[in-house]
């Protein structure tokens, strides 16, 4: 299990950094744009990862995993259901209310994108793992947002246990690396509200220079 580091900044969405997610783990799902030429690199460091899992997965003999081999027929198949880099426009959600919907169509962001989520139980912020480019510092939360654009490091390991088999991904650090569209929601917490406009202001009278009769010159 080796460390990842993606190599060119992505958006981050659902960025759960701050505080837990719904699971009570700090989370980021990774928007990969296979279109582009920093997109498709980092699609493949991700792969080559997952691929890296697998093959570990097989060495333990892992209950699910022992006997497979890349040249079994049935292989790809058994990759593609338990990998985690997801095609947004073809995985479908197995349960839930939105059973049966591609990813892209309940989440419109990820349109033409792959996803992966990594995850981890460990505050990354708290143990300033998690930093600017720029300052190399913490951020600010209010600078921790889905749509802010970032680099990752993560690990892939296969797990088998009660609830099947697969491939877990374990946030490590989160680079931030600056601003992008702000997703699922809004910046202004009083947006809802459609207060009128603020009236235009008067500009307040210019205070006369005490010294100007004396001849003191403007400094």
């Amino acid at each position: 299990m080796a460390d990842v580091y993606t190599q060119y900044p992505t958006t981050l969405d659902f960025v759960h950094l701050n505080k837990p997610d719904s699971h009570g783990k700090y989370s980021v799902t990774l928007l990969l744009d296979p279109k582009t030429p920093d997109g498709q690199a980092n699609i493949k460091i991700i792969s080559e990862a997952v691929e890296q899992g697998i093959a570990e997965g097989i060495a333990k003999q892992m209950v699910g995993f022992a006997g497979r081999k890349p040249s079994d027929k049935d292989y790809a198949q058994f990759v593609s259901m338990h990998n985690p880099l997801k095609n947004a426009d073809m995985d479908r959600f197995t349960k839930g209310k939105n059973m049966g919907k591609t990813r892209s169509e309940v989440y419109p962001e990820m349109a033409g994108k792959y996803v992966l989520t990594a995850s981890t139980k460990r505050d990354l912020r708290g143990e300033r793992c998690v930093i600017d480019v720029n300052t190399r510092e913490v951020p600010q939360s209010n600078q921790l947002y889905s749509g802010m654009l970032g680099l990752v490091s993560l690990w892939v390991a296969p797990y088998s246990n009660k609830d099947g088999l697969g491939l877990s991904v374990l946030l490590n650090s989160v680079v931030r690396t600056g601003d992008g569209e702000r997703l699922g929601g809004t910046p202004d917490p009083f947006a809802g509200f459609n207060l009128p406009p603020l009236p235009a202001q008067t500009p307040a009278p210019a205070v006369p220079n005490a010294f100007d009769a004396m001849g003191v010159p403007t400094v």
